[in-house]
């Protein structure tokens, strides 16, 4: 997860979402773990941070108050409010465990992207209506 925090930290231009799902594999010091990425998340400059999942409250408790976040309990849950945010040209990280459903988030991202291509530069709002 930080590793991948550090290469988005690392892009260049456009807006940096950042959409994380629970790491549910990593024990007794999940909450610990959890709120340990505050510091990486915050380095990133993201524009907005998208949480899904319990373990997340412990990041979300964690980040700097001024970082603009969405929780919600599930990626399900997760995606009108991040739909409402995309932009062309975002750049947009995706990351968590399997078992946090983000790549069932991240293909609907894909397919919504495709259906919506070439709205895009109306905003996510003049695209809200595709998929």
């Amino acid at each position: 997860m930080k590793a991948s925090l550090a290469a988005l930290s690392r892009r260049g231009s456009g807006r940096r979402l950042i959409v994380l799902g629970e790491m549910l594999e990593i024990g007794e010091t999940s909450d610990a773990e959890h709120a340990a990425l505050a510091g990486p998340v915050a380095d990133t400059g993201p524009a907005a941070i998208f949480l899904a999942g319990d373990k997340m409250t412990h990041l979300s408790d964690a980040l700097p108050p001024q970082l603009e976040q969405t929780w919600t309990r599930n990626w399900e849950e997760l995606w009108n409010p991040l739909q409402n945010a995309l932009r062309d040209g975002d750049v947009l990280l995706i990351k968590g465990s399997n078992a946090s459903g983000m790549a069932k988030l991240a293909d609907r991202i894909r397919q919504w992207s495709d259906s919506a291509m070439g709205k895009m530069e109306r905003g996510a709002e003049g695209a809200a209506e595709v998929g």
